[in-house]
This record gives structure tokens, sequence and C-alpha cells, in this order.
């Protein structure tokens, strides 16, 4: 009689769906693994003089270019100046 309850939820186990495959990162053609410890940071901590390629620095709701340029570093950061996340393009 214990042994029910466990017994009414094994079905369930085969409905989990299976884990969605992770696109993968697209490569690094602008640096920006040398950047990733910014996300969390304060905007202020980084230094765009410092980077060779062009760079991009995007607060929320930015109107930006949609062109696509690989060595181009972008930043992303929220209304408080906090870096979100980085990327190339």
């Amino acid at each position: 009689m214990r042994l029910l309850p466990f017994a009414l939820f094994l079905p369930l186990a085969a409905c989990v769906a299976p884990p969605i495959p992770q696109a993968p990162l697209a490569p690094d053609t602008c640096g920006r693994a040398q950047y990733a410890g910014l996300v969390g940071a304060p905007l202020s901590t980084f230094n765009a003089a410092q980077v060779k390629g062009p760079v991009r620095i995007l607060a929320p709701g930015s109107v930006m270019t949609m062109d696509h340029r690989p060595d181009r570093l972008n930043i992303y950061h929220s209304a408080r100046g906090i870096v979100e996340q980085v990327t190339c393009g």
C-alpha cells in the first residue's frame, strides 16, 4: 500500500521533456572572453580606450544599427550601469 503513490507517479517520469540543446557560442572574433568578467560589474570599471577594435556600449532601449561586425565588442548594461552581457557583433 505504501508503494502505491510512487507507482502512480512512475508513468509521469516518461513525460519529462529532454533538455533543449544549447546553440554553440559564436566564435570569439572580438575578444569578448577577455571582458567576460565584466558581467555583474559597474560599467565604470570598463575602459573602452583599452579595446583594440570597435566598441559599442548599449543601454536598455538603445537605438543601434543592425549591421553585423564580428570584430565589434558590444557591452550591454542595465539602467543602473551594471554590465549584463558582453557579445561580438
